[in-house]
């Protein structure tokens, strides 16, 4: 039953759809992994002896992935393995969807290990960074080094292997 008096500023609240993380080091970031996320990279990361978390790698990657605003932080010795038929879309993301925003952030010494994938699969995309990157993502100031590496693969149709990305 109060009453403001000589109010000084309104408070003005956007509400983002996912969990925010501020991440400090690779262990975080693989313990949190989720395709909603919101993730702060605070630190350059290092996942020496560590894995790329896989839903990553064949998941639909909606969030968003980004340097404290200033910065642009390092994903060091990230390893995507990518076996069997995991997903119609594959790379160190699968499918970055057109609400997703990754921005300012190099992915160093990278792997993405197509091991082996099935043989005659049909429409599948695969690339080092984003197996497909839909129409409207935001990709800004992302830079990636590494190997590309390709295993045992017999492509139906529709299949589109790329250094970097495919999609829009």
């Amino acid at each position: 039953k109060g009453k403001a008096v000589d109010r000084i500023q309104n408070v003005y609240v956007v509400l983002e759809k996912g969990t925010k993380y501020r991440i400090e080091t690779a262990d975080q970031l693989i313990s949190y992994a989720s395709v909603d996320g919101i993730y702060e990279i605070k630190n350059d990361l290092d996942f020496t002896d560590k894995k790329w978390p896989s839903i990553f790698s064949v998941g639909t990657f909606t969030g968003k992935m980004f340097s404290t605003t200033g910065n642009t932080f390092k994903i060091k010795n990230a390893t995507a393995t990518i076996s069997n038929e995991m997903a119609s879309a594959c790379g160190l993301f699968g499918t970055v969807s057109a609400t997703a925003e990754i921005k300012n952030l190099t992915f160093e010494n990278a792997t993405v290990d197509l091991t082996y994938v099935g043989q005659r699969q049909r429409n599948r995309k695969y690339a080092m960074f984003a197996g497909n990157i839909a129409e409207g993502a935001e990709i800004e100031g992302v830079t990636v080094d590494g190997t590309f590496k390709i295993g045992a693969i017999t492509p139906g149709d529709g299949y589109a292997i790329s250094l970097i990305a495919n999609g829009n």
